[in-house]
């Protein structure tokens, strides 16, 4: 914009911004007109802005400027929370037409044009969302880019002037310019008529609120939120449909031929479409179809378990092509085959990052790289100002969010809690792990005076579960039973199960270890019923979707957050320890393993802690009545993708942007601030730079068979995988420098399991495996591959330049103390707006 900036380098900021045309100016009007509207306050007059009497006034005090001088005045303005005062900012000419960079000029005496863009340059984010419009424009821009989707409808009941298209309300966010001029409202003008009144909202920087524009008044044929009408339109609307019986085949005319198609009814959203081609003198169906889909978005049900293991379920064929019959998941397997198998699903090697990356649609390197803690001081999770995936669905999409199982995603903040996070309930742990049938904290363990119970329900401790003596899966399995059976199936549904097994400690119920009796190693018995378990639990949760008639439209996804764990031997002792005055009477109800054994990665090398497959490439899947026909039963082998994408992939099902406007509206703001690396720290990083979503859409992969949008993920500072290439960072380090065998672990591998082993590359630039061919990492390929090794390790250098910097300290014992004051024994947020 022939503006010296210096952030034109920085990621953040792509090209497009500095390249595209310098936006008009929002504002040009008489100033004469304007200041006519207001009370002209004397030079030496003691009625200043923030006068006693105008100070609480909103209206009093914007009713008033100052004269300075003869050219010159100052407004008077009403901050929330300040109160009124003198806009410094605000000097204006009185006698001519004036632009906005007269009235934000901060020397009245310096007339000079600003040496810096008081207009902030369009937001620096993907170049599909468009640049900042004028306030006013031509009208049949402004229906094209309804049409095109290009703005966004305020949702019911809601105006310019009172809300936002997230829901949250326009005083505690009006100076939102950037939300407030992505919108409009909509009015329909009269029964079934496809015209309507449509008017655009603009930010009045003066006042600094969002209000209705004047000049934008149009009716437009926009898109029905409410008719029937299908996407598929575009594909019929100049063929006519061959009922059934009348098919292509039977069609003897060319010309009736190429202006026909048929239609097959798959689910209640899906139709797949097929049109009449004229070949060979013959009419017939088009070898693609097309599947097209109707209004309703699909119910979306996750089950994402907790360091699940590669080879610990049976869909999951072996590379020796013998059946697997050690693990017990047919439930899981049915589903398997009748869906999408992921062959290289990607996820972060330990648990949190995985979850916030799901919930935020960063990669982990862009919001949260590691452990985190309940009692974390500073970020501890999904940062404040990072929209999440349930708030998009919820406010944006119409969904009824619910989570039941593991949060892991923040606690320390109460605005951090899932239920203030998008979620319309939440029934689970918050932390790691905690033991199933007392649900103490797994780590609180490691202080024994202090060892506080986790198990919240919505916004307070689960009180009434503390005395239940029922494992906590089944109190997750009931949670999940009674939301589908109460459901209001005129809405979608949004339902999380992050189960906590096969998580530490280990410990199922009875009736799920007597399965196992006969595996010698302990660990790997239980660590087997538990997934035998989540398995029994997820089939309930289909049948009941099945009953309440919701399966055909349900996209259901299964996942893991990292590979399983294959840290020590089998150490299986039951804790005993006074608790408050209590018994800790776990043993009473099952034999507890605390050891992180029991998982295998067979044949992949490494697991849970380690950058090799064995750690980030986990089990998934993709399944539901939602799906597509033809895409049942198949594998997708060597298209990657990232738990992160999941974001938008949904977003899209639910016809809503991915765009995180909170997160990137920071971006915005701070944008002219000297910020060298974007480091975060607080729970809303206000004053800091959020890095954009990663997040790309697999649908038309999941859905017709097109390549994967993704093609590099940025792992960590020393590992990126590009297309079938893996490389690490020479002289990187990590764990689990083993691949296991057929039977992981068993009693020869306790004294030297493979998360005791460590790789070194040692080889420069790094290490590069072809994870297509070598999917176990057996073959360092980089001086064969010399151009591709390099040509990785650059990708994986400027990445490095994009690495978020999340802070994470907390004085455990301090924060234990408080929560154990404050919930009863309970842990839970210390901090936040209601403490």
């Amino acid at each position: 914009q022939g503006v010296t900036n210096e952030h034109a380098t920085r990621t953040v900021c792509p090209l497009e911004v500095f390249t595209a045309p310098r936006p008009k100016p929002l504002l040009s009007f008489n100033c004469t007109q304007f200041f006519g509207r207001k009370n002209t306050r004397a030079e030496g007059s003691d009625f200043f802005c923030n006068s006693p009497a105008r100070n609480g006034n909103k209206a009093a005090c914007e009713s008033h400027y100052f004269s300075v001088g003869p050219d010159t005045g100052v407004l008077c303005i009403h901050h929330i929370n300040k109160g009124c005062r003198s806009e410094r900012n605000g000097r204006v000419d009185i006698k001519h037409n004036c632009p906005r960079e007269v009235f934000e000029m901060s020397d009245a005496s310096n007339r000079s044009p600003p040496s810096f863009p008081l207009f902030l340059p369009p937001s620096p984010i993907s170049p599909s969302i468009p640049l900042t419009k004028p306030d006013v424009y031509d009208e049949t821009e402004l229906c094209k880019d309804i049409a095109n989707d290009n703005l966004i409808q305020l949702p019911a009941g809601q105006n310019c002037e009172t809300g936002f298209m997230d829901g949250s309300s326009r005083s505690s966010r009006h100076d939102d310019d950037v939300m407030c001029n992505r919108s409009f409202t909509l009015h329909t003008l009269g029964g079934t008529s496809v015209k309507y009144n449509v008017t655009r909202c603009t930010y009045d920087f003066l006042n600094n609120i969002c209000t209705t524009a004047k000049s934008t008044n149009e009716l437009c044929n926009v898109r029905n939120p409410d008719a029937s009408a299908s996407p598929c339109d575009k594909y019929t609307a100049s063929r006519n449909l061959r009922t059934d019986g009348l098919h292509c085949e039977n069609i003897p005319n060319q010309t009736v031929c190429s202006s026909s198609y048929v239609h097959v009814v798959n689910g209640s959203r899906h139709r797949e479409v097929f049109m009449c081609e004229w070949k060979n003198t013959k009419c017939r169906k088009s070898t693609r179809a097309d599947y097209c889909e109707s209004v309703l978005p699909p119910n979306i049900f996750i089950t994402m378990m907790d360091d699940l293991g590669w080879d610990n379920t049976g869909y999951r064929k072996r590379p020796d092509g013998l059946p697997r019959n050690d693990i017990r998941t047919p439930n899981i397997d049915a589903l398997a085959k009748d869906g999408v198998i992921f062959m290289r699903h990607y996820a972060h090697m330990i648990c949190t990052p995985s979850r916030a990356s799901l919930f935020s649609g960063r990669l982990p390197m862009h919001v949260l790289d590691r452990f985190s803690h309940v009692c974390a001081d500073e970020v501890g999770g999904v940062p404040l100002n990072m929209t999440t995936i349930a708030e998009k669905l919820t406010r944006e999409g119409g969904y009824m969010a619910h989570l039941v199982g593991k949060w892991d995603a923040g606690a320390r903040y109460r605005e951090m809690l899932p239920v203030n996070r998008g979620y319309d309930s939440f029934l689970g742990i918050l932390s790691k792990g905690s033991f199933a049938y007392s649900h103490i904290e797994r780590s609180a363990r490691e202080d024994a005076d202090h060892e506080l119970i986790d198990f919240w329900e919505n916004d307070h401790p689960a009180y009434r579960f503390s005395n239940s003596q029922t494992h906590q899966e089944l109190h997750f399995r009931d949670r999940m039973l009674s939301i589908v059976h109460e459901h209001d199936t005129s809405r979608p549904l949004y339902l999380h199960y992050a189960s906590r097994h096969p998580h530490v400690p280990l410990q199922a119920s009875s009736m799920y270890t007597d399965m196992y009796a006969e595996v010698s190693h302990q660990a790997r018995g239980i660590y087997m019923a538990m997934v035998t378990m989540v398995d029994d639990i997820i089939y309930e949760v289909t049948q009941k979707l099945k009953e309440r008639k919701m399966w055909q439209r349900t996209l259901m996804l299964f996942t893991s957050d990292n590979g399983g764990f294959v840290q020590q031997g089998s150490v299986c002792s039951p804790p005993l320890r006074p608790q408050y005055g209590r018994v800790n009477t776990e043993s009473a109800y099952a034999t507890t393993c605390m050891s992180e054994s029991g998982a295998s990665n067979w044949p992949l090398r490494g697991g849970k802690y380690s950058h090799f497959e064995g750690g980030i490439r986990v089990n998934s899947f993709i399944s539901g009545g939602y799906l597509p026909t033809a895409m049942r039963g198949t594998y997708i082998k060597k298209n990657i993708l990232h738990i992160a994408d999941w974001y938008s992939t949904f977003s899209r099902l639910a016809n809503v942007h991915e765009f995180d406007y909170k997160g990137n509206v920071s971006t915005i703001k701070r944008s002219m601030g000297k910020v060298n690396v974007p480091h975060y720290r607080g729970p809303r990083a206000e004053d800091k730079i959020v890095p954009p979503v990663d997040s790309l859409d697999l649908w038309p992969m999941l859905s017709r068979g097109e390549p994967s949008p993704r093609r590099e993920i940025f792992i960590s500072s020393d590992t990126f995988v590009y297309e079938r290439w893996k490389f690490f960072n020479y002289l990187s380090t990590t764990v689990g420098n083993a691949n296991g065998g057929p039977t992981y672990p068993n009693e020869t591998t306790d004294s030297d399991p493979i998360g005791q082993r460590t790789f070194t590359c040692t080889t420069f630039p790094g290490c590069l495996f072809d994870v297509v061919e070598d999917a176990g990492e057996h073959t360092d390929v980089c001086a064969t591959q010399q151009d591709t090794c390099a040509a990785v390790h650059n990708m994986l250098k400027k990445s490095n330049d994009s690495k978020f910097m999340a802070y994470r300290t907390y004085n455990r014992t301090e924060c234990r103390l408080k929560a154990d004051e404050m919930y009863g024994g309970y842990i839970g947020p210390v901090k936040g707006c209601t403490i």
